[in-house]
């Protein structure tokens, strides 16, 4: 390689390796070197809504593997545990046509989390989440599309408050 094409090439990766940090992308570890292993308990559920938890706890497992180096093991093979309950869940119509059927709508989602240390019972953290997400039935979108995307967001809320103390 050439002087002349080293230096494009360079400066291509050192912009490729910028935008990775606003991506949520990182080359270290998001969780401390105290912590190796989480059990996500199954959430409970305050609701009159039916099996939200069980998605719910599904998503935040699936971001808890894609965004850290957390491996998730069963309660008592892990250093910390994450338990919690969906508190409310809102369905909130925004508008109607001139049938009085749903145009718009949102579905808002409430959820309580405490973060224990396996190892001495510990409360690390809790905390509140909540998130909300529109759709319009007019495009086919429906109170299923809108959970699915607050979970989705609620999931990765749980991250972040994950890396925040550790």
């Amino acid at each position: 390689m050439t002087q002349r094409t080293r230096i494009p090439t360079v400066l291509a990766l050192a912009v490729f390796a910028s935008t990775l940090g606003g991506c949520g992308y990182t080359t270290h570890s998001l969780i401390g070197d105290d912590f190796h292993t989480i059990h996500v308990e199954i959430l409970g559920n305050k609701t009159f809504r039916r099996d939200l938890e069980f998605t719910l706890t599904r998503d935040i497992q699936d971001e808890i593997l894609s965004r850290t180096n957390l491996r998730i093991v069963d309660r008592d093979r892990a250093d910390v545990r994450l338990e919690g309950d969906i508190i409310d869940f809102a369905e909130n119509v925004l508008s109607t046509d001139e049938r009085d059927r749903i145009f718009e709508s949102s579905v808002r989602v409430t959820v309580r989390f405490r973060l224990v240390d396996q190892r001495t019972g510990a409360e690390m953290r809790h905390f509140t989440l909540n998130d909300s997400a529109p759709f319009l039935a007019a495009t086919g979108q429906t109170n299923r599309t809108a959970t699915n995307r607050t979970f989705s967001d609620l999931a990765e809320h749980v991250v972040y408050q994950l890396e925040r103390g550790f």
